[in-house]
C-alpha cells in the first residue's frame, strides 16, 4: 500500500459474495442473459448493459473515495458501494484520465434516481425510540442524527426490486431491511416511506 495515500479516490474490484442468485445460477449451470434495471421500469435488457450483480463472474466495480491508510494494512474508504464484509480482490488507484469526457449513456441511465417517487422518510414515535435505543450497539455510526440521515438517504432511492413494485405508486407495502446492526420495518407509500420500526438483529 506505500504510495497509495497520494492518491484521493480507489478503484475497489469485488466479488459479489452474497449474490441471492449464486446458489440458483449453480444449479441451474448458466445465467440469464438479460435482466430489469430499475430505471427501465420492468424492461428487460442483455445482462452486460447493466451493473447488475447477477453475472456469470460475479466481479463488482466501485470507486470510492481514500480517507485513511494505516500501516496495519488497513484502508478507510467513503462511498464504496459495498456490503460489510465484501471480499477485495484488487485495489487500483482512481487517475484522472478515467474520467471520459466525450462519454455517452443511454437516456435512462441518466438520471439515477428517476426511478423513485419517494420524495420524504416518516418515522414514527417507535421507529425514533428503537433507533435511539439501538444506538450504543452500532458499528459504523455514534451520531443519532447521522445514522438517521443515512437511513433516509437509503429509503429515498426505493430500494425495493422491480418485482416489488420500484417506481410504482404503493399504498403502505411494508418490507424490511438491515442497516448497520438494524432490522428496519418500513412501509412504502406513493410519495414517502414510513419507518415503523429499527431493532437491532
Amino acid at each position: 500500500l506505500c504510495g497509495l495515500e497520494q492518491f484521493s479516490h480507489v478503484w475497489l474490484i469485488y466479488h459479489f459474495h452474497e449474490n441471492t442468485n449464486a446458489v440458483k445460477q449453480q444449479q441451474q449451470q448458466h445465467v440469464k442473459a438479460k435482466v430489469h434495471p430499475p430505471a427501465l421500469g420492468g424492461k428487460s435488457i442483455g445482462l452486460f448493459a447493466t451493473r447488475t450483480p447477477h453475472r456469470p463472474n460475479p466481479i463488482g466495480l466501485s470507486v470510492a473515495r481514500l480517507l485513511e491508510v494505516h500501516s496495519n494494512g488497513t484502508l478507510i474508504v467513503g462511498g464504496a458501494d459495498l456490503i460489510d464484509g465484501t471480499p477485495i480482490l484488487d485495489i487500483k488507484p482512481y487517475l484522472r484520465h478515467d474520467i471520459q469526457t466525450e462519454a455517452s449513456v443511454p437516456e435512462w441511465c441518466e438520471a439515477a434516481t428517476a426511478a423513485s417517487l419517494i420524495r420524504e422518510v416518516r418515522w414514527t414515535a417507535a421507529a425514533e425510540a428503537s433507533l435511539l435505543s439501538a444506538l450504543p450497539s452500532l458499528r459504523f455510526y455514534s451520531q443519532f442524527s447521522d445514522v438517521r440521515k443515512a437511513i433516509q438517504q437509503v429509503l429515498c432511492l426505493d430500494i425495493r426490486s422491480v418485482h416489488q413494485g420500484r417506481g410504482n405508486a404503493a399504498d403502505g407495502q411494508r418490507f424490511v431491511v438491515r442497516f448497520d446492526k438494524l432490522e428496519l420495518v418500513f412501509h412504502t407509500y406513493e410519495a414517502h416511506v414510513e419507518v415503523e420500526r429499527c431493532d437491532l438483529y
